[in-house]
C-alpha cells in the first residue's frame, strides 16, 4: 500500500463553538491549496484507489477537490478514525480496512494525522531493526 496522508487545506480561523466548527468551509486560499496538491500529486504520477476522508466538512472539501483534480471518480470515504477526536487503534484498524488496496490518500486534522504518522514511522523502524537484528 502506498499511502499518502494530508491535512485539509486552509478554512480559516478556528471557530470556538464546535458545532460551528465542524461545519468550518475552505477558503479561497484553501481551494488554491487543493489544486496546488492536486498538481503536485499528478505530477509524481500518483495513482489513487481509495480516498477516505474525515468528516468535518473542510477535510471532506479538501479530499473532494483534490480527488477530482487527480481524476478519481469514485466517492469520496468518510471515516471517523480521521476526526478531530480520532485515536491510533481506530486510525490502525482503517488501515487494515484498506490493506488491500494499493493507492490510499486520506485527509484528516492536525494534530493527529501527523501522531499517527509518527507512530507508523517507529513502528515500523521497530519491525525493520528486528528484521535485522534476526539476520
Amino acid at each position: 500500500m502506498n499511502l499518502y496522508l494530508m491535512r485539509h487545506a486552509n478554512a480559516g480561523l478556528r471557530r470556538e463553538n464546535s458545532a460551528l466548527d465542524a461545519k468550518r468551509a475552505l477558503i479561497r486560499e484553501g481551494k488554491d491549496q487543493c489544486m496546488l496538491m492536486a498538481r503536485f500529486l499528478s505530477a509524481l504520477r500518483v495513482q489513487v484507489d481509495v480516498i477516505v476522508s474525515s468528516p468535518l466538512k473542510r477535510a471532506l472539501q479538501t479530499a473532494q477537490f483534490v480527488g477530482t483534480e487527480i481524476g478519481y471518480d469514485a466517492k469520496v470515504e468518510i471515516s471517523p478514525a480521521l476526526g478531530l477526536d480520532a485515536d491510533y487503534a481506530a486510525f490502525q484498524q482503517m488501515l487494515a480496512k484498506y490493506s488491500d488496496r494499493e493507492g490510499v490518500l486520506m485527509v484528516g486534522h492536525n494534530p493527529n494525522i501527523f501522531q499517527f504518522l509518527g507512530r507508523l514511522i517507529r513502528s515500523e523502524e521497530r519491525r525493520v531493526g528486528k528484521e535485522c537484528r534476526s539476520r
